[in-house]
C-alpha cells in the first residue's frame, strides 16, 4: 500500500473473483489514504531478504498499519512474530488482521494465533514490541495487512 496505487494490469482479464478482491483493496486504501500518506513509516526488517515489513504510523499516533510482504519462498512454514517497535509502550492498540480476507490464516494448525484466524486483539505497544505480531502463513507474491487503532485517550 505505499506510494500510489496504480494497478498494472489488464483488468478485463481478471475473474470476477480477482476483480471482487480489487475492488475491496481500493476500499481498503480509499479508507487509509488520509493518513497512511502523511504518517511516518518505520521498516522492520526482522525476517531477512524473504520478507519486507513496515510500520506506518499515523501523524497522531491514533492508527497505524503494519504491512508484510512475502517476496520469496519462505525458509520456514510458519514465520516468527514481527516485533512493532515505533509505537506507545504504554497505550493500548485493537489489532486487526485486514488482508488476505476469506481464508482462514493457520487453519491446517490445531490452535492458530488469534490474530491470524481474523479476530480482533487488544495489545500494548510493549507487548507489540516485545512479543511482536503473529502473522499468517504467506506464500511468495503474498501480503498482509494489519490494522492497529489506539484505544486510550492519551493520542
Amino acid at each position: 500500500m505505499p506510494g500510489h496505487f496504480g494497478i498494472e494490469a489488464d483488468l478485463r482479464a481478471f475473474s470476477e473473483d480477482e476483480r471482487g478482491q480489487l475492488r475491496e483493496a481500493i476500499t481498503l486504501h480509499r479508507e487509509l489514504r488520509s493518513w497512511h500518506h502523511c504518517g511516518r513509516t518505520l521498516r522492520l526488517s526482522d525476517h531477512g531478504s524473504a520478507t519486507i515489513a513496515y510500520l506506518v504510523i499515523s501523524e497522531r499516533g491514533d492508527e497505524a498499519l503494519v504491512s508484510v510482504a512475502q517476496i520469496e519462498t519462505p525458509d520456514h512454514a510458519l514465520p516468527s512474530p514481527l516485533r512493532l517497535r515505533g509505537l506507545d509502550d504504554h497505550a493500548r492498540y485493537r489489532v486487526a488482521l485486514l488482508a488476505p480476507k476469506g481464508r482462514v490464516q493457520g487453519s491446517n494448525m490445531k490452535h492458530a494465533p488469534t490474530l491470524t484466524r481474523g479476530e480482533t486483539v487488544v495489545a500494548s505497544g510493549l507487548a507489540l514490541r516485545v512479543a511482536g505480531l503473529p502473522l499468517p502463513p504467506l506464500r511468495a507474491g503474498e501480503i498482509a495487512l494489519y490494522g492497529l487503532t489506539r484505544e486510550d485517550d492519551a493520542a
